[in-house]
């Protein structure tokens, strides 16, 4: 299984600004990464997927982040080399706020945290 890398943006072709889902037993807002946050992709992996929005509050607020470069970089390695699981990795801006995104598959072998 391949690693796979996207940089999006949070606007469509015809500009028009993609709507965020409410926090649910499959989606979590985090304001920034924690790696204590593995558990939760852990968890996910474990149950049906999910998705970790890093870079928005607990009320769906878009806060940004200031190191979204080097998060890029370094979640996706980091998931892999502690969890062994591969998750997709989405960068996402909006009035010049970046945000990411951690698409979480389930796995049919257990991961531990």
């Amino acid at each position: 299984m391949r690693l796979r890398l996207w940089f999006c943006c949070l606007k469509d072709r015809t500009n028009t600004v993609i709507k965020l889902k409410n926090e649910n037993q499959n989606i979590e807002y985090k304001s920034v990464w924690k790696d204590e946050y593995l558990k939760w992709v852990c968890g996910f992996a474990n149950a049906k997927g999910g998705i970790i929005y890093i870079g928005i509050d607990d009320s769906g607020k878009i806060i940004g982040l200031r190191n979204y470069k080097k998060l890029m970089k370094d979640l996706p390695n980091k998931i892999r080399d502690i969890l062994g699981i591969l998750v997709e990795v989405n960068l996402f801006e909006e009035q010049n706020k970046f945000y990411i995104e951690l698409k979480i598959e389930p796995y049919s072998d257990k991961c531990l945290w």
